[in-house]
Parts: structure tokens; sequence; C-alpha cells
């Protein structure tokens, strides 16, 4: 359903934060709509190879100001009018196949037992319309590895662990890597005189 241009199931992925949900989604080839909680039409790209809405609940999407479900998720429709709280208008392409991503407790109406009319309606819609894959427990896209750091001296001679930092050397930092180490010996000498 992925190089479906009409009518592709949407992917519904459903599992507690820091599984890697993420991270799958965003490391597919091309282009992405990336919504996390909450709709930004400046963001839409029509030329979006799939579009993907992080972290908003499931009940919530009309709340928060996104297009209907139906419409959005499903390719219902090639292009639809959208809006934003603060914009008018516009016509966007949804003819990308989209990824929702939910921890448990966002799934809301998605997973709960059916008791009206409407609410079987909107089961079996998506029941047809979407996979929706639950995560077990101990199930994971990507489980990052975390390290024990060295202890750390203090300015006081006492050593304290580093915590469980799970920042690799690698990764892209705000600040530099040892800004704080720098810091705290400006300021040792500037008091120790």
């Amino acid at each position: 359903h992925f190089f479906r241009a009409k009518r592709a199931k949407c992917l519904i992925l459903i599992g507690p934060s820091g599984t890697g949900k993420t991270s799958f989604a965003l490391s597919l080839p091309g282009r992405v709509n990336y919504f996390q909680e909450r709709w930004n039409l400046d963001l839409w790209n029509n030329y979006a190879r799939y579009s993907v809405y992080d972290d908003v609940p499931w009940d919530d999407f009309a709340k928060l100001n996104f297009p209907s479900k139906k419409n959005l998720l499903t390719q219902k429709c090639n292009k639809i009018n959208a809006t934003d709280k603060y914009r008018g208008t516009k016509e966007i392409n949804v003819r990308q196949p989209a990824i929702v991503l939910l921890n448990p407790e966002d799934a809301g109406s998605l997973l709960q037992e059916p008791n009206t009319t409407e609410q079987q309606n909107m089961f079996e819609y998506w029941k047809k319309r979407a996979f929706i894959y639950i995560m077990g427990p101990d199930e994971y896209f990507y489980k990052r590895q975390r390290r024990q750091q060295n202890a750390i001296t203090t300015a006081d001679g006492n050593q304290v662990s580093n915590s469980t930092s799970s920042m690799s050397s690698t990764e892209e930092r705000i600040g530099g890597q040892y800004e704080f180490d720098e810091m705290i010996q400006h300021y040792e000498e500037k008091h120790s005189k």
C-alpha cells in the first residue's frame, strides 16, 4: 500500500514512547510531511512521499485543527481544502500514504469496543482502511543503548556519577561538548582570586 496513489491503507502503529516508532517512520525513503502533536498548514508539502502524524491523540485530530481524518489518512480524495487556526483555506494534495504513531493511552476510540451504530460504522471503516499494529511488550523498532559514563569530579573534589546518558559522542549537541567543564573552570578561576 505504500506505493498506491489512491486508497492506500493508513498504517497506525501503537506502542510506548522510546520504542523507535518515529525513527522507523522517518527512516523511510523520500520527503515526508511530519506533524507532531499539532497541525501546521505551513509545513504541508504536496510532493511529499508520505505523511506522518506523531503523538496526535486519535480522538483529538479535529480539536487540533487537522482536516477530516478520513480525507487526510485514507486518500479518500486527491485534494482537500485545509485550513489552520490563523490561515485561510488552501487546497492540498493528499495522495501520500499516511502513518499514524500513537502511544497506547492516546488510541482512544480506535481501540474501544463499539457500543453504538455510529461507533460500529467507524470501527468497520478503520478496520477496512488501516493496518493497525499494536506493539507487544519488549518489542522495538529501535532500542537505544544506555551507557554508564565515567564519574565526574566536582569543584569540591567529590565524585558524582554522570547518570546513564544515552547521548553518543557523534550526536548533534546544543553547545560544546566541554561547555560545562569550561564554565566550571572559568568560574573557579574567577572566584579563587
